[in-house]
């Protein structure tokens, strides 16, 4: 049953990590403007930010709040928010560079809806690789932090503590 436990909050930080870099890097790749400076702003400011204050920020924010069987898995839906910039700013910087593109240039000229190019010939074609991967990375990366958090913080196999896992994560 440790593997579910593992796997389970790999998947929340994950899904996170992906939802919320997929979002805003393609917002900020293709839409140019006022998408773009806001994106490069936020991502400059979250990637100078370390995350393991972060982690602790948040901890001692919503520590009464939160339950403590739920608490590591809210940590794990944190790395992976506080993670997405990293995966914002490549896909920003792919999608920026394929917009130049010849097949992205005919895709347009033929009428297809912004959302479709996106989707369909940016994203699906050519970031699928980049996502996979980066997507893989980060599911180790939370992992790795929840089992270092288990053999660090309780050996008889219970719930870490908060202050165990954020220990965990000071490798970030």
């Amino acid at each position: 049953y440790g593997a579910r436990t593992s796997l389970f909050a790999g998947l929340i930080s994950t899904a996170c990590f992906a939802a919320l870099g997929i979002l805003f890097g393609v917002m900020a790749g293709y839409f140019e403007g006022a998408w773009h400076s806001l994106s490069v702003y936020l991502c400059n400011i979250a990637n100078n930010f370390p995350i393991l204050l972060l982690l602790l920020l948040s901890v001692i924010i919503v520590d009464s709040v939160i339950g403590s069987a739920m608490r590591v898995y809210f940590l794990m839906a944190l790395l992976g928010v506080f993670s997405s910039p990293k995966l914002s700013e490549l896909i920003r910087g792919h999608i920026s560079s394929l917009k130049a593109t010849a097949f992205v240039q005919a895709a347009v000229a033929l009428g297809l809806s912004p959302a479709t190019v996106v989707l369909r010939h940016i994203l699906w074609l050519e970031c699928r690789p980049l996502i996979v991967v980066q997507a893989a990375y980060m599911m180790g990366q939370a992992i790795l932090g929840l089992k270092s958090a288990y053999e660090t913080a309780h050996k008889d196999g219970s719930y870490p503590d908060t202050e165990a896992v954020v220990d965990a994560f000071s490798f970030l």
